[in-house]
Parts: C-alpha cells; structure tokens; sequence
C-alpha cells in the first residue's frame, strides 16, 4: 500500500501540515480517531471566490477520475470538489503573493473546509450529549434522522478543518489539517458499522479506471483491490473491511460500478441533465413558469442566491383561474427526491371537492424567497376573467442573467385567492409579500394542538371540551369575538381541577401561539372570510396538497433524482447527447401531468361533493366526537 508517511509535517498544537494533492487524503484516512468512521462535508469556502477573481486555478491530482465536470450557462466549467485538489497561482495571483511577502497587502484565505463525521452505526456521542439518539429535550429530537438537514453536524463532535493562506502556498506544505473532538467521552471498544459507500478517492479513481479502461467487472476490480491486502493478517484485513476505505462488501461495490456506468452514459450528472431537459425541452412547450440557476456569491437576503424551478401545465393555470380566485393550498415536501432537494405543491379545488395541482417549484432551500418567486411566477401566467382568454406568453431572461421567467401579455392581477399553508413563518412572510392573505390549515392546527395535550399529560377527559373551546375561539367570524371568546377560554381553563403550571401552558399557548398579532387573522375565521359576493368560502384544512403528493410517490418506482421527478411529471425519459446518435434522444410515456388532467376532466361532470371526500369528512367528525 502506497504510504505519504514522509510527507507530513507534524505541528506543536497537534495539526499538520501537507501539499496538496494524496497525501491530505492519505493523512485523514489513516489518522487514529478517524478509522472505521466515514466523514461527510460541508461546502468549500473561499476558493471558488478566489477563482472567479482570476487569482488561482484548481487542478486535479494526476489520476484523478472520480468528479463530475459541467458547463455553466455563461460558459464557465465547474466540478465536484476533492480533498487531494491541488491550488495554483496564476500570475496575477503571483503578484498578489509578492505582495503580501512585502507587506504591501493582506494575507488571505485560500481554502477552508470542513469535514465531519457522519455518526454512521449510533456509536458516537451526539452534541446533546446523547449516543444513539437525541434527548428528549434535544431541539433535532423530533426531526427525521435527528438532523435538521443534510449538512448538520449534530450526530459527532469530530472536525476535520483543512485551511490554507495564499502566503502557504509557496511552501513545501501548504495545506493545514487540524483534527477536532471525540467521538464519545467515555471508551466504548464497539467498531461502528459503516452503511454507505466509505472509499478513498484513490480507490474510487482505481475502481473507475478499471471499469472504463479495462471494462472490469465488479467481481474483477475487487480481485484487483485486493492485491494490496496480498499477506495481510486477520486482523488487517478485519480493519479494511471495517473502515471499507480501501475495499468494501460486494453490493456496494457493484452500487458504486453501476453509478459510474451511468456518469459516464451520461457524460454529466442529474442536475446538470435537467438543466439540459428544462432549456431544450420544456421551455418550448411552455411547461417552465420560472427558471434560475443559484448564485452562491450573492447575500442569503437576495433571491438570486437560490436555485429555483416553477413547472405547470396550461390546463392547470386555466383551472386556477377557474376554481382558484378563493383559495389555494400550498405545502413542501423534501422526500421526493433522493437529495432531499424541497418541492413546493400548489394545489386548488374543483367544484367537485377534488385537488387539482396547480404548479410545483424545486428548490435547494425551502425559504420566503423561493416560495415568494413560485407564486409570483403563477399569478404572471392565470389567464384574465375572458373565458375564451387568447392572450400569448412569452420568455424573458431575469435582470440576473441566471435564467429565464415566462410571462402572460395580460397577467391577471385580479387573482389573489388567500393561500392555505401549515405554520410555517417563511410561507406566511412570502405570502404576505406577495400581496396575498395566508389562512392556517385546521387539520395541522388540531394536530399540533393534540400532541401539545398529550406531551403536557393533560388528563383525556379533559382534553375533549379543552380542544371544544380552543376551536370555539378559532372559529370566531371578528376579531373582537376572537378576543372576547379567549378571554372565555382562559376563564374556562382556569375553572379545571389542574396543575397550575398546566394551566399556565394552555393559556400561553393560545396568547402566544396562535391569538399573537402575527398568527391571529391566520388562525380565526375572521381573517379567512371573503368580501366578494359569492356564497364560496376558504379551505379548511390542506389535504389536497397531501393527497396530490401521495399520487407522486405511488406513481414513482425506485431511487427518484430531480430530473427523474421532472422526467415523470412530464413523461419525457431524458437521455444526453452521449448515447448512440441513431437512438431517438428523449422518449416519451404517459406523465403524471396527463394523469392529473384526465382525473380533472373526469371530474368536471360531478356537481356535488365526491363520495370519497364526503366519507372522510364523516370520519373525520366521528373521530374528533370520539378524541380520536
């Protein structure tokens, strides 16, 4: 096995320093503290920044294969970071150094990132102090896997910081690392079992080159990573198959062969192929309401820091204008996608009782701004009140250069339905901002008012006529009613034979949560009842949402990417110009878009409430009547 042994510099305060290229991988893969645990990281600061000025260049290592390279829309290619990448200056950024050698300018940062581990196995003792999983009172304790997202570090302690300074990078070794944490305070003699995929680079690059050169099995490459543990002991090959840094089980073997079978198809990676699908497809067809590529260099209050993807349907914008100028639901969802990536369904009600969508918004964050850009994207594009609207849309690039926009010659700017949303503060504020009135859903008012009652051991035969009067209050058609019947409540809650500090819980909670000056008109029906003269009134409750999604997941089959998310919606199967010329490009199947469509023809032709939904509304009843 090749070592860099001689290449490590070993400091005072217990960080060393490296070049540039394997040996940084080679140190962290054979550091003490982090054998037999797989490291995940977050972005990598500073260089991109650095690059983008003309400062510095990033090479790969010789024999590197294992990244993913793409071209932006200005031309500028991009890649995958790499812990064994190696900087160089540029000429520019020689002068800059000679500079700082002089004193004549400030030292920088060139590279900064961080590396953490993963917690893999539930060996290693969490920031709440836990081992497993989190305390009770952990804030990430009723969050799916304990993180709040993919980049949190909640599950261990362990850093592994690598930096350098533009002045390091005439140095031998350039490159800092500095290991931090424990993994637990106490000795546990337990070797964590590593679920993914844990290779090093270098045998990453060695796996793809005897796939792509040699055309290797998977059975084949493994024969060939095993000639290094050719005389090893028990116990060594034990410790390889443990950290699975050199060597790993068959399935995952066969896994990553098969990934780089299809990277390499496809000459590019998902996102990227959706770029392709939505600039050479999509957009032609109309399907693209809102489109922009994220800005990482511009601030977190700026929308153009976010990616952005708004998709529809013409059919679907005709029924928002039709069965939508009341009320809308809007509500995200990050488990449609492998990368968690969130989408945003828009939905509205027919004169059925049925959900029609009305759009979907990907995004890489879930946040005021993105959703602000999906529904401001919809109102550009509802027909105007004509019936027989002939009104043309058209294409324009955002002012950001990052994309593109389409837009309605008559905008319907009549269309301001109130928008039904569960408590969530980034929809309420994008909502607002855009011009409309956000209504809180019932269901998940109830539903988080439930769980309240059970995790204050509020007594069950008292939690009936507490959740009566709590929705007495919410149901108030004025503010002034609203504030009279809380006033009531209080006085009620304060008659029960309680704890006082129960007591003191159900009342703030209702001051604080839900009759606030921020939740009020969202919370009472005072702020959900319409002015015009129809007899229609808002949603409820948002199962629309709920049930548009569920359709997705049972129409989808298999590990889904964004672009296969997009490919289902619109039954395209994208394939890239690196497949056979003589093959059709894209194929097409039955998408959920004609799905939907169907459905909603089908159901114009039904008057009254359908069956299903009057079922489940009397289900509904007899459940709440019997604090279900």
């Amino acid at each position: 096995m090749e070592t860099y042994e001689n290449q490590i510099k070993y400091n005072d305060d217990g960080s060393v320093n490296v070049p540039f290229g394997r040996a940084a991988e080679w140190y962290i893969s054979n550091a003490n503290l982090l054998k037999n645990h797989r490291l995940k990281n977050q972005s990598r600061q500073v260089t991109p920044k650095l690059v983008k000025a003309g400062i510095l260049t990033v090479e790969r290592v010789q024999g590197a294969i294992d990244y993913l390279a793409w071209k932006t829309k200005t031309g500028t290619v991009k890649s995958t970071n790499r812990i064994d990448d190696i900087l160089v200056l540029t000429s520019l950024g020689r002068d800059l150094v000679s500079q700082i050698e002089l004193g004549l300018a400030k030292n920088q940062q060139c590279w900064y990132w961080v590396m953490y581990c993963s917690g893999d196995g539930g060996n290693c003792q969490r920031l709440c102090g836990s081992v497993g999983k989190c305390n009770e009172n952990c804030e990430n304790y009723n969050l799916r896997n304990n993180l709040k997202n993919g980049n949190d570090m909640h599950h261990c302690s362990v850093r592994v910081i690598s930096e350098c300074q533009l002045s390091w990078l005439s140095l031998e070794n350039p490159l800092r690392i500095t290991i931090q944490g424990t993994h637990r305070t106490f000795h546990n003699n337990n070797i964590p079992k590593i679920s993914r995929i844990n290779l090093t680079y270098s045998v990453r690059d060695s796996i793809a080159l005897s796939r792509r050169a040699d055309h290797r099995t998977a059975k084949g490459i493994k024969a060939k990573l095993l000639t290094s543990l050719n005389g090893a002991s028990e116990d060594v090959i034990n410790n390889a198959l443990a950290s699975q840094r050199i060597i790993c089980n068959n399935d995952k073997l066969r896994q990553f062969v098969a990934r780089d079978d299809k990277k390499l198809k496809d000459d590019t990676g998902p996102w990227t192929q959706l770029d392709s699908l939505v600039n050479n497809i999509l957009k032609s067809q109309g399907f693209i309401l809102y489109y922009q590529i994220a800005d990482i260099n511009q601030p977190a209050d700026s929308p153009d820091r976010y990616y952005q993807l708004t998709i529809s349907d013409e059919f679907w914008l005709k029924n928002a204008r039709n069965y939508g100028k009341i009320c809308i639901g809007i509500d995200g969802k990050y488990d449609l996608n492998l990368d968690r990536a969130p989408v945003l369904s828009i939905v509205t009600e027919n004169s059925a009782g049925c959900g029609l969508p009305v759009a979907f918004a990907l995004f890489n964050k879930e946040n005021h701004h993105t959703i602000k850009l999906a529904i401001d994207a919809i109102k550009k594009n509802i027909p105007c009140d004509n019936e027989f609207c002939e009104h043309k849309w058209y294409y324009e690039n955002l002012l950001s250069g990052n994309g593109f926009q389409r837009v309605r010659e008559c905008q319907n700017n009549n269309w301001k339905p109130y928008i039904l949303i569960d408590k969530h503060r980034p929809s309420k504020l994008a909502i607002q901002n855009a011009s409309h009135k956000p209504i809180l859903c019932w269901f998940h008012i109830m539903k988080t008012f439930s769980e309240n009652l059970n995790k204050w051991q509020i007594p069950a035969k008292f939690r009936y006529p507490i959740a009566l009067a709590f929705k007495i209050v919410g149901r108030s058609r004025t503010e002034e009613t609203a504030i009279e019947m809380a006033k009531k409540y209080i006085e009620f809650i304060n008659t029960l034979p309680l704890e006082k500090t129960k007591k003191d819980k159900l009342i703030d909670d209702l001051s604080k949560n839900w009759m606030c000056t921020e939740w009020r008109l969202s919370f009472i029906d005072a702020g959900r009842i319409s002015k015009n003269i129809t007899n229609r009134f808002p949603w409820t409750t948002n199962n629309f949402t709920e049930r548009i999604n569920r359709t997705i997941e049972a129409v989808y089959s298999g590990k889904q990417t964004p672009l296969t998310f997009i490919e289902r919606m619109y039954g395209i199967n994208f394939q890239s110009e690196t497949i056979v010329s003589h093959e059709d490009l894209n194929k097409f199947e039955s998408g959920l878009v004609t799905l939907f469509n169907t459905q909603t023809i089908e159901q114009q032709t039904k008057d009254d409430i359908c069956c299903d939904k009057l079922r489940r509304l009397n289900q509904g009843r007899l459940d709440f009547l019997l604090n279900m």
